[in-house]
């Protein structure tokens, strides 16, 4: 790639983030990676080039990962094996954050992941100025952990009780899915408090049990 890229030059793209749960990126951080190249570039570049940038061995998989989906929002074009950034990428690339960033909000609670990692070093140092006047919870007594043993069951089933009915609720849809789906989506809705212990999150099976109960309800 001797002579083709410009490293004295940075590039002008927003920077790409990782995906999370019930969150895929177009705007990725190898995608980002792949407009980056075609800046430098400034002008057409072939597939096998651009895969040798990005370390990647198959062109094939350079363009199915990274350059169809950029051309499906309209920030690359190609001509046969060729490819180069659109006319207006920038706003094309920008629009794509912005749908991103309103869909982050609505997944988790109405901040993005830059917004979040704010949240958390202000508060980091906010618990770091008040140190002294910090003091550690009561450790729970014996007949309180004893207590929340034998209630750990019932706790969880309410609260992914709560979280289908919410589901269902506001995405009525879901009621004809399967108990898999389910399971993935509301996982993103129980509460920061959901007792998780040695199981972690929702079972399929807890959802099942749930699902029955409803359906008995029901008729």
């Amino acid at each position: 790639m001797e002579g083709v890229f410009d490293f004295a030059s940075l590039p002008t793209a927003r920077r790409g983030r990782h995906s999370a749960p019930g969150l895929v990126r177009i705007a990725s951080a190898g995608r980002i990676a792949c407009v980056d190249h075609l800046e430098r570039i400034n002008g057409w570049a072939s597939e096998r080039a651009l895969a040798d940038a990005l370390g990647i061995s198959r062109a094939y998989d350079l363009r199915k990962r990274y350059l169809e989906p950029l051309e499906a929002c309209g920030i690359s074009e190609r001509s046969g094996k060729l490819w180069r950034l659109a006319a207006d990428w920038e706003r094309a690339l920008e629009r794509v954050f912005e749908e991103e960033e309103a869909l982050e909000r609505l997944l988790y609670g109405g901040k993005t992941a830059d917004e979040r990692q704010k949240k958390r070093r202000k508060e980091s140092g906010e618990r770091w100025r008040n140190r002294e006047n910090s003091h550690p919870e009561p450790a729970p007594s014996d007949e309180d952990m004893r207590e929340s043993r034998e209630n750990y069951p019932a706790r969880r089933r309410a609260a992914i009780q709560a979280a289908i009915a919410r589901l269902f609720r506001e995405h009525p849809e879901y009621r004809g899915r399967r108990v898999g789906q389910i399971t993935c989506r509301i996982a993103l809705l129980v509460p920061p408090d959901f007792p998780r212990g040695p199981d972690g999150g929702p079972k399929d099976q807890e959802v099942e049990a749930v699902l029955d109960g409803f359906a008995r309800t029901a008729s």
